[in-house]
């Protein structure tokens, strides 16, 4: 657990430096995601749209067949994974040791899940304020995994903490967002002056 909150610290600070970017940070992420499981691909996607017509837009891969996966921009589609996205966007965590099988995949077996060759997949959600923002996805290739518990309960501390951090930091922006316009409110000229 240590290993995490330094690792996610270190995120933070390179963030609030301005020393990387969210799309470094998700790839930061994946990397070390996968150091941790050892999964044969880990994505982060961004979920987009509202409900019944979502979509899921990758910004970061670590995959271990491809090392240059994360340059292939790759966008999901609501009719591509049909309940799938509402699945992984309400309930903040999906496991399927047989994703080829999976019913709730089913819509993403001839357009992703075969020609990734995906077998088993363990999703998190990172949510804000309850709104759920992003996906870090583990998937297994070379066969089928059976994901223990301490696997899923790593995840799911992992996306608990971004989404912390992710909430602390808009609560922060909101706040010198309105302190900016109450200071701009108050240099302003009033009537009188004008």
């Amino acid at each position: 657990m240590k290993d995490m909150e330094d690792f996610l610290e270190g995120i933070t600070t390179a963030i609030d430096a301005g020393d990387i970017d969210v799309v470094s940070a998700a790839q930061r992420t994946v990397r070390y995601v996968q150091s941790q499981l050892g999964c044969d691909l880990v994505s982060y996607w961004v979920l987009q749209g509202e409900t019944g017509a979502r979509s899921a837009r990758r910004i970061a891969c670590a995959d271990v067949d491809d090392p240059a996966a994360h340059l292939e921009q790759m966008v999901l589609e609501q009719d591509q994974c049909a309940d799938y996205l509402e699945l992984i966007a309400t309930g903040g965590l999906f496991v399927s040791s047989d994703a080829q099988h999976d019913p709730h995949l089913a819509a993403m077996r001839d357009d992703y899940l075969i020609p990734g060759r995906i077998q088993s997949t363990m999703c998190v959600t990172v949510a804000v304020n309850g709104e759920s923002t992003s996906v870090i996805s583990c998937s297994q290739r070379s066969s089928m995994r059976v994901w223990t518990a301490a696997e899923i309960t790593k995840m799911q501390r992992l996306a608990a903490q971004i989404s912390l951090r992710r909430a602390r930091r808009r609560s922060a922006e909101r706040t010198v967002a309105a302190m900016s316009e109450a200071m701009d409110l108050s240099a302003a000229p009033t009537r009188a002056e004008r």
